[in-house]
């Protein structure tokens, strides 16, 4: 069982910086090394190594929409709050989950317009257990790290956090400097 959460564990960490070219070629790379190492438990050559997970309690890989229920739209929704699952979404609030349940710092990045706010937002807003009280933090291009540093630090008098404090953040890729 360690191999197969160790190859998922390399496309979620190594990987997960990757834009759409570079996933492609990550995957490419990672099949590749993945064919000359004799494995029990090998991912699926039909799927992407990014659209796929190792479920560990069947001890079987599963592509992201087979571990979903199937999207049914809800006409009364605002069309701005309606979230169709991809298996890009799927994976990262799977990620996001098992992150925060261990009380782990996310840096999600990625491309302008690829639903991370979204994603993250719809996870920490309607799936996480109680003991979580999500808090946003929005950016732009002129947020300085200043302002978000003395502002949102446990130690400012305006500022309450519960112990156990954690951060999660979510930027465009190339739209911030850093």
């Amino acid at each position: 069982m360690i191999e197969p959460l160790f190859i998922f564990s390399i496309v979620w960490s190594v990987g997960a910086s990757c834009d759409n070219d570079g996933r492609l070629k990550f995957d490419t790379w990672m099949k590749d090394v993945l064919a000359g190492v004799p494995l029990k438990s090998p991912p699926p050559a039909d799927f992407s190594l990014f659209g796929c997970r190792y479920d560990h309690v069947n001890l079987q890989w599963d592509d992201w929409m087979s571990t979903i229920p199937s999207y049914v739209c809800d006409r009364k929704k605002p069309f701005a709050e309606l979230i169709v699952p991809t298996a890009d979404s799927v994976g990262y609030k799977y990620v996001v989950h098992a992150l925060v349940m261990i009380y782990k710092h996310i840096l999600c990045v990625g491309e302008t317009g690829t639903g991370k706010t979204l994603v993250v937002r719809d996870k920490l807003l309607n799936f996480l257990d109680n003991q979580f009280i999500p808090m946003f933090i929005n950016f732009s291009a002129r947020t300085g790290a200043n302002q978000t540093q003395v502002r949102y630090s446990p130690t400012h008098p305006l500022t309450h956090f519960a112990s156990g404090f954690f951060l999660l953040f979510s930027f465009p890729l190339f739209d911030h400097p850093l």
